[in-house]
């Protein structure tokens, strides 16, 4: 298996406290990448910067919520601060709460799910851009989910929260990719 060094990069992964973004983290860390992990509070994320610097890497943290601009434009700040730029981004943080159908959704639990998956990723990459710009260009990997192409009963905001992630995606790919030296790859 070929793998790329990541040796001297910066990466920042939101919902890096468990799951898939947590494997991220550690799979990136291997690589050899320096890391700036986001979760919205600190318990989930304490094992994860112990796996990365067992990986070999370094990482900082960066608590909370990413429907918070200030958690947004504060963990770039970091990557920059402590790392002195930002090569890559994985938007990961997300909730999957089970709603009821729509007509029982309340308008609390749509606007939480909104906020979370598809305003979080919106406010990453509106700040992690233009770092990763100044840095030479970089990649930004957005969670999606198969719900943004199939239905599933009693999870309408989750669907399109996950509909607009891929919508976003796909708008900054086009603003941004090749267009401007160092280029952005979504």
């Amino acid at each position: 298996m070929n793998t790329q060094s990541f040796d001297g990069r910066v990466v920042i992964v939101t919902g890096a406290g468990k799951g898939i973004g947590q494997a991220s983290a550690i799979a990136f860390a291997k690589l050899g990448a320096r890391l700036v992990l986001n979760s919205r509070s600190k318990q989930p994320l304490e094992e994860t910067p112990a796996a990365v610097e067992q990986a070999g890497a370094k990482a900082v943290m960066s608590v909370g919520d990413v429907s918070d601009e200030r958690v947004s434009t504060e963990g770039v700040a970091l990557a920059i601060k402590e790392f002195g730029r930002l090569d890559f981004a994985v938007n990961n943080a997300g909730i999957s709460p089970w709603v009821g159908n729509t007509a029982q959704c309340t308008f609390q639990d749509w606007q939480r799910v909104i906020n979370i998956n598809l305003t979080g990723t919106w406010l990453g990459m509106k700040y992690q851009i233009p770092a990763m710009l100044q840095s030479g260009g970089g990649a930004i990997v957005n969670m999606a989910s198969v719900a943004a192409l199939s239905t599933f009963e009693g999870y309408s905001p989750y669907s399109a929260s996950k509909w607009g992630v891929v919508g976003i995606t796909r708008v900054a790919a086009k603003e941004f990719a090749g267009k401007v030296d160092g280029g952005i790859t979504l």
